[in-house]
């Protein structure tokens, strides 16, 4: 019996240690809480939304945490001045939801365009065959499309009537030269008149188109040629061929398109986009088969195309090898003309339509919205004309988190995204 007395004792006696060392313990706390200066309270979802007294988050329903002022993170956080619609997010809460920043700088931008361009022969070095009278194709020789002549060399003969005439004229102005050349000579008034009749023969044989080898060969044998030699006017390759054994052809048929291919053009769009960035007289990069031409732009047209909504542009390129080949498809690297500016990453600048916004690090885990004019892009950087400064340090990821955060702030803070734009605006 006394033992279980005994038991009974030391059982109460050991309650009673148990709740007054509990009850210590709870008025400690209270005390040393109450000797505690709260800074603010703060959603434990969401750091970055900050209340002046105790109360339930509005995104989460969760109660809010007060913040001391003894606490590390906070003491450097009460000295960061306060600006409308900043959002505060820790560094652990930073890398679970992959937030990211850079710089941004200044600096002039010299890329390069790439253009998708097509091989074309040069205008200016294209030569027609054209027949300036009627005639029958008597001859073709083997140069077709695609082949490579060199100058005078025969590509087809042909009979027209008006040539047996002027040949005849022709003939008989040289016989006359030569009677007057010798003994039996006149006059020096003669001779003036029949060198005047031979040029006027000599060109009248031209105009019809008899090469002036052939004009040659008739002084030589003195008998007149049935058929007329056509021949290459210039070296380069034939472009088409209209002519075929047999063949009557009218006065200005083309017979033959020859194109000297040693320079040629090559022909691109340019976007609209870059269009303002691109200058006549660049010089540009044509690379092909491990070889690079040096390539200078010449013209760029005056009308934009409303279909593919384009610039045509046309680049100049020595070909010595005959390595490009017309309606071949090749890239040129164009340099743009971009003014310098600060930029960013696309990805730091949120646009909805009517504004620009970019969030900048103020302060560490400090995050300030900002509305923002910007210029050109090209790549993955864009110009910022205002709002930015140079070094100052942007999201580029996990800012979509930042907005919704700022947003939240925006709701219950009673700012506006002006205020957020204002601090580009101070002196």
């Amino acid at each position: 019996m006394q033992t279980m007395v005994k038991t009974g004792i030391a059982v109460v006696l050991g309650a009673t240690a148990f709740l007054a060392g509990t009850r210590y313990s709870s008025l400690s706390r209270g005390h040393s809480a109450t000797h505690r200066r709260i800074l603010y309270y703060q959603d434990p979802m969401h750091p970055g939304y900050h209340s002046d007294r105790p109360g339930i988050a509005p995104d989460c329903g969760m109660r809010l945490e007060p913040v001391f002022a003894d606490a590390p993170d906070a003491a450097e956080e009460s000295k960061i001045p306060s600006r409308p619609c900043s959002v505060q997010v820790s560094r652990d809460v930073q890398q679970i939801v992959g937030v990211e920043t850079t710089i941004a700088t200044q600096g002039t931008e010299r890329p390069a365009a790439r253009l998708f361009g097509r091989v074309a022969a040069d205008e200016g070095r294209i030569v027609r065959v054209v027949t300036a009278t009627d005639g029958w194709v008597q001859a073709v020789f083997p140069a077709s499309t695609a082949n490579a002549v060199q100058k005078d060399e025969l590509l087809a003969s042909f009979y027209s009537r008006e040539f047996v005439s002027a040949q005849e004229a022709f003939i008989y102005g040289l016989n006359a030269r030569d009677r007057l050349s010798g003994p039996s000579a006149l006059n020096s008034e003669q001779v003036r008149s029949t060198a005047a009749q031979m040029r006027a023969t000599e060109e009248t044989l031209r105009a019809l188109g008899m090469g002036t080898t052939q004009m040659r060969e008739i002084a030589t044998t003195r008998e007149i040629a049935r058929n007329v030699a056509i021949r290459a006017p210039i070296s380069g390759v034939v472009l088409s061929r209209n002519i075929a054994v047999g063949q009557r052809f009218e006065r200005n048929t083309e017979l033959y398109r020859l194109a000297d291919l040693r320079h040629i053009w090559v022909l691109a769009d340019v976007s609209e986009s870059e269009a303002p960035y691109i200058r006549a007289r660049t010089f540009a990069d044509v690379p092909y088969q491990g070889r690079t031409f040096r390539a200078k732009m010449t013209d760029i047209s005056p009308v934009f195309d409303p279909i593919s909504r384009t610039l045509k542009v046309r680049f100049e390129v020595d070909n010595p090898d005959l390595v490009l080949k017309p309606d071949m498809f090749v890239d040129i690297n164009v340099p743009l003309a971009l003014p310098a500016g600060i930029t960013v990453p696309a990805d730091a600048v949120l646009d909805s339509g009517l504004a620009k916004t970019v969030y900048v690090e103020y302060a560490t885990g400090t995050f300030e919205p900002r509305l923002v004019e910007t210029g050109w892009r090209f790549g993955d950087r864009v110009q910022v004309i205002h709002g930015l400064q140079n070094g100052e340090r942007v999201v580029t990821a996990g800012n979509f988190l930042l907005d919704s955060e700022s947003r939240v702030k925006r709701t219950t803070a009673s700012c506006s995204p002006s205020d957020a734009s204002a601090a580009w605006r101070r002196p």
